[in-house]
């Protein structure tokens, strides 16, 4: 298996980078509602910054829980429930909202390991699971899901960054190269 970095294009530019292992949350649950602890962490076989395109994106301040800050999503999903996987990477602007608005549209599905985005134009669709949201090159959360053939009149959810340091930092501790 393997991802590819520093380009915005599916086919063409970047470097391809292999990934030597997964290490999921222990604790996840795909069945669940809300699908608690969607995080993993990827060995890398080399540093995924080698490319001169490649940016990084800084963990967060476990005490920022980024409300109501203007961010950007990424990813390479779908743009409508009947759109082709588009060629070139999507990026769209957003904000974070309260937690307590996220559990408005969501109800209990919502825990503190989720953070939501919304703008009522744009969101998170099929295949930008895994996708970065970042405020001012802050990783926030990572795309874990949202409403049926991505409706934008409900927020996207993250996994919330933050509520996972102490996990993510074991986890780089043991290795060398993570993404």
């Amino acid at each position: 298996m393997s991802l590819k970095v520093g380009s915005s294009s599916r086919t063409t530019g970047g470097t391809v980078v292999q990934i030597i292992a997964i290490h999921k949350h222990e604790s996840y649950s795909g069945s669940s509602s809300g699908f608690p602890n969607d995080i993993a962490v990827l060995e890398t076989a080399s540093s995924l910054t080698n490319d001169a395109n490649a940016e990084k994106a800084d963990l967060p301040d476990a005490n920022n829980n980024y409300s109501g800050e203007d961010c950007q999503i990424t990813g390479w999903g779908r743009t409508s429930s009947t759109s082709s996987l588009p060629a070139t990477l999507q990026v769209a602007n957003t904000k974070v909202m309260t937690q307590s608005s996220c559990k408005q549209s969501w109800g209990n599905s919502i825990n503190n390991g989720h953070v939501c985005v919304y703008t009522g134009s744009n969101g998170a669709c099929n295949g930008d699971s895994g996708g970065p949201l970042t405020c001012n090159s802050v990783l926030v959360g990572v795309t874990s899901w949202g409403r049926n053939g991505c409706s934008v009149s409900y927020p996207s959810v993250y996994t919330r960054i933050s509520h996972y340091l102490t996990w993510i930092n074991t986890k780089i501790g043991q290795k060398k190269t993570v993404a």
